[in-house]
């Protein structure tokens, strides 16, 4: 039997914020029909494999029966190949093999969501430095779709996770500078982020920058004030006590 060789050819997108293919000299976003963006967003998404048709209908239309998709799908992949033809000339991208539709076997496919599970998963902390520099925002922003959601959901608590653990690494290591920043991201994703609120507190003392380790904790007031008519935990407030006291 012949083994499978690859193309040459390598179809590389990102999907972090706006979604984006590159094309011979730049990225640009692309296709402009929804449908066939969307195929393609849903074939990078889950690169390995097969989609079947009726995974397909419950992603795009879930209000149709899996007899009434079968034109809309065959324009949504007609749209995604057409997409693609300036950077893959007369190579067929997609393969549709008893319904199902995936990539063409002799491409190569690559992703930032693809390394940036791998780093993830890796979970040193060079590879979360280089997945967090990776996350460009969420998965395909501006696009609403609901299947996406929790895709979006997922690698945003990664990147989440990722930046707590290496604001804890940087801490552990005295490196305050370091952690203060990693520490600052994680509020500017999640405001409400109680214990990271605390890290840059203590890393602002840490720096000598008593006031603005308080004007983080008032940040953080306001904020819970806001969203939940709640106060800080008593945790915080202690924090908030030996900044003031200079016992940090």
């Amino acid at each position: 039997m012949t083994a499978l060789v690859k193309s040459s050819v390598v179809l590389s997108f990102r999907c972090f914020g706006t979604f984006t293919l590159l094309g011979e000299d730049d990225w640009s976003a692309k296709p402009a029909r929804a449908r066939g963006r969307e195929l393609l967003q849903y074939l990078v998404a889950y690169p390995n494999g097969f989609a079947s048709r009726e995974a397909l209908a419950e992603a795009f239309w879930p209000e149709l029966s899996i007899d009434e998709i079968g034109n809309r799908l065959h324009l949504a992949a007609s749209g995604a190949r057409a997409s693609l033809r300036a950077v893959l000339g007369d190579v067929d991208p997609i393969r549709c093999v008893e319904g199902a539709y995936g990539w063409n076997p002799a491409l190569t496919v690559a992703s930032d969501v693809t390394r940036f599970t791998a780093c993830y998963a890796d979970g040193s902390p060079a590879a979360m430095r280089e997945a967090i520099d990776i996350y460009g925002g969420e998965l395909f922003a501006n696009d609403r779709s609901e299947w996406i959601v929790p895709l979006r959901v997922r690698y945003a608590s990664a990147y989440v996770t990722m930046l707590e653990r290496l604001a804890r690494h940087a801490l552990s290591n005295e490196d305050h500078a370091g952690s203060l920043d990693y520490g600052l991201r994680l509020r500017a994703e999640d405001p409400g982020h109680e214990s990271a609120a605390r890290l840059v507190m203590h890393c602002f003392a840490k720096l000598g920058r008593r006031h603005s380790a308080i004007a983080e904790y008032e940040s953080l007031c306001r904020h819970l004030r806001r969203g939940l008519n709640v106060r800080p935990t008593a945790e915080t407030e202690a924090l908030r006590r030996a900044i003031l006291n200079g016992e940090q």
